[in-house]
């Protein structure tokens, strides 16, 4: 651990000692009988973890890594430790957090930091950059009778990614062997480390399409409940890179809608939502062209979901507590919406009246500041359906500017309505507004 420790802290230590030391203490007889009772001061695991962090700090990192001419030490190291590593527990409700912190899961990391330092120094153009003797023993772990520990399945589809890089065709020949859906148990470990593990990445993302992976996660219950929404997270990039279609109803992201739970529909949404920085370009000049074509070709698939989530709604009569959650969230899609036209009124609408079931009416009131240039009768329309249902008094100069412009654009009886309803409720704030444009005598 003070070796380790020193190095974080930017001192030099002779690495080839270093290392020497390590090997010399792991080849020992001893050394694997020298255990003290009880899981967390395991000696062994204790010093099995120091090492592997150790590893891993110095090859993780290009510009602080331990010279090349040390990797062969540290590789003999990391598979003599591998052979003889003790297998984690039994699966506990937080796999990557037990991963994290076994002795196991972090001499896996390690292999994979060894393995990408060494591809990194090696040559670009290798059909396969993957250390072969680290390969073949990966390769063989497969066989999950062979390798049942949970926290391998895990650290294959956390670094999924990663390995990817290092040998492509390993992965796409592999693939369901790395997810291997006849072994529920196993299949669930790498993919929830594969959807916790980070970024989506393209190739990868069609990869487990193709082999069916997003549709059997759609219908599993994972133990993690982040699990469940970072898949959803992976199927809206999927959609809104036109990896998926809403109208096919055998396309995992249309399953999730089908399937109808709530709280799956309230991610999606809010998933769309929070690209509103992205999908909301203005420059269209040069690169940002380009963004802006597919921007607005996302902006129609995400108004196509709320479409499709309308006509589902529209087709029951009453609505559970989730239900009339996900009516009032559809309104933070209006942030998408350019313009207001008869469809969209409707939807508008029929959301204005549940706006405060799920405390929307903040971000509704400034999307529908946006649309009063260029719709001020709906907006007034929509802002009186609110009104049906609300109060809304948060933002108030945003309301005053909707009031405002509803006068300037010749929506004075909406405008008016708006101001007495707010009086009648004990809520003076527009007086001055309505006072300017309803002077007494006139």
């Amino acid at each position: 651990r003070g070796f380790r420790k020193a190095w974080e802290e930017n001192r030099e230590i002779d690495w080839e000692c270093v290392l020497a030391f390590c090997y010399g203490l792991i080849s020992t007889l001893g050394f694997w009988k020298q255990s003290l009772e009880g899981g967390e001061n395991n000696y062994i695991d204790i010093m099995i973890s120091e090492i592997a962090d150790l590893v891993t700090e110095g090859t993780r990192d290009d510009s602080r890594a331990f010279s090349p001419d040390n990797l062969p030490m540290a590789e003999d190291i990391l598979m003599t430790v591998l052979a003889r590593v003790a297998p984690g527990q039994e699966r506990s409700d937080d796999l990557v957090f037990d991963t994290l912190n076994s002795a196991k899961g972090r001499l896996l990391t390690a292999l994979i930091n060894y393995s990408l330092r060494v591809a990194r120094i090696g040559p670009v153009n290798a059909p396969t950059r993957w250390v072969q003797r680290i390969k073949a023993e990966f390769t063989r772990r497969l066989d999950r009778s062979i390798e049942p520990d949970l926290q391998f399945s895990l650290t294959l589809g956390r670094y999924l990614s990663n390995l990817y890089y290092l040998d492509s065709q390993w992965i796409e020949t592999n693939v369901n062997l790395i997810f291997p859906t006849e072994n529920e148990e196993h299949w669930q470990a790498t993919m929830e480390g594969y959807l916790l593990g980070g970024r989506v990445y393209s190739r990868i993302y069609d990869l487990m399409r193709k082999n069916n992976h997003y549709e059997k996660a759609v219908g599993a219950k994972f133990l993690n409940k982040e699990v469940r929404k970072r898949l959803l997270h992976h199927l809206c990039i999927g959609y809104l890179l036109e990896k998926e279609s809403i109208t096919d109803e055998s396309s995992p992201f249309r399953k999730c809608i089908d399937r109808w739970n709530t709280e799956d529909i309230g991610e999606l949404i809010s998933f769309f939502w929070s690209q509103r920085e992205f999908l909301l370009v203005k420059d269209s000049s040069g690169e940002q062209g380009n963004q802006l074509e597919l921007a607005i070709r996302q902006r129609a698939r995400i108004l196509d979901f709320w479409r499709l989530v309308y006509k589902i709604l529209g087709a029951k009569v009453d609505y559970s507590e989730g239900e009339q959650k996900v009516v009032s969230d559809l309104i933070r899609l209006s942030c998408y919406l350019e313009a207001i036209d008869a469809e969209t009124l409707d939807w508008l609408k029929f959301s204005a009246a549940y706006v405060e079931k799920n405390y929307n009416s903040r971000f509704f009131i400034e999307y529908l500041l946006r649309l009063c240039d260029p719709n001020p009768h709906e907006v007034g329309a929509v802002y009186l359906e609110m009104l049906n249902a609300a109060t809304p008094v948060f933002v108030r100069n945003n309301i005053k500017s909707i009031v405002t412009k509803l006068y300037e654009g010749g929506e004075a009886a909406g405008a008016n309505r708006i101001c007495n309803i707010y009086g009648n409720r004990g809520v003076e704030f527009l007086r001055d507004i309505y006072e300017q444009h309803n002077p007494k005598g006139a």
